[in-house]
């Protein structure tokens, strides 16, 4: 069973995931009138190009593979790490805003009533 379900599920990740990328290029072509969207959709590649080059580049200075392993994984689990981090702390603030202006609002109320 687990011969098939593999398989399967990385084929269905990697489709949704170029899904994902094509969707994100028609959304962005979107925002640009029709005699722009060749440039934007140039424009818009340049960030897998650049990462491209300096993947190239990092494998051209680091030989050994576990250490270009790690100097290629740290900065997305450094980047997920900090964006939990926002995101707890962010909805943290919206609810201590949320109660804020519920006591405010209550307090309103009780004057309003008096």
């Amino acid at each position: 069973m687990s011969d098939t379900l593999v398989p399967v599920f990385i084929g269905n990740y990697l489709v949704s995931r170029q899904y994902e990328r094509y969707m994100n290029l028609v959304a962005g072509m979107e925002f640009v009138g029709p005699s722009k969207r060749r440039i934007a959709g140039v424009v818009g590649g340049f960030h897998w190009m650049a990462g491209n080059v300096i993947l190239a580049g990092l494998g051209y200075a680091i030989r050994d593979w576990s250490t270009l392993q790690l100097t290629c994984a740290l900065p997305g689990i450094v980047f997920q790490l900090w964006w939990w981090w926002v995101k707890y702390w962010t909805a943290c603030y919206f609810c201590f805003c949320i109660f804020v202006y519920t006591i405010k609002c209550s307090n309103v109320e009780a004057l309003i009533r008096v």
